[in-house]
């Protein structure tokens, strides 16, 4: 682990390592309203020793995720994290490597911070539009569903005909 990629010092406590960071390091101001970083919690599987595990993963973006659950891999470990689009319901399978991990005492369950690996254009498109629909920002090129009725149309007609006062 490189120290100043996180923005702060390593110290060791037995056999684990904590990276403090310099003030606010890791939260950028105005983190939160960018669409590069989505405070969002998604439901995401991953299989481990043969089992399909449960997790809840949460802080997106396009180079990876936090995640927490009861059963973790130890750090450095290779899975396929599968994440479901909300929205679209469209789910993808991705590769991630466990950067770090810690033991979460208050909610009895392991964090982990994920970094994804070798992302596919399409997959990365996907992560993009979850963070896109997360932060509430209108994506241009999806228009309503209801533009494509018959009444949609007569709506869309009426609200943007030109109107002449006399």
């Amino acid at each position: 682990m490189i120290p100043e990629q996180f923005g702060g010092k390593i110290s060791e406590t037995g056999n684990q390592q904590r990276v403090q960071p310099k003030g606010d390091a890791e939260t950028e101001p105005g983190l939160t309203n960018t669409p590069h970083v989505a405070e969002i919690s998604l439901p995401v599987f991953y299989n481990t020793g043969g089992k399909t595990v449960k997790a809840t993963g949460s802080r997106f973006s396009t180079k990876g995720c936090h995640l927490y659950t009861k059963l973790a891999p130890p750090s450095g470990s290779v899975f396929s994290l599968k994440v479901e689009n909300p929205q679209t319901g469209k789910s993808i399978r991705v590769d991630s490597s466990v950067v770090q991990r810690k033991r979460c005492v208050i909610k009895n369950q392991w964090g982990m911070i994920l970094r994804f690996m070798n992302l596919s254009e399409p997959d990365r498109e996907e992560i993009k539009q979850i963070l896109l629909d997360a932060s509430g920002t209108v994506n241009p090129k999806r228009e309503p569903k209801y533009i494509k009725s018959k009444i949609g149309q007569a709506l869309l007609k009426h609200f943007t005909k030109k109107r002449t006062i006399h």
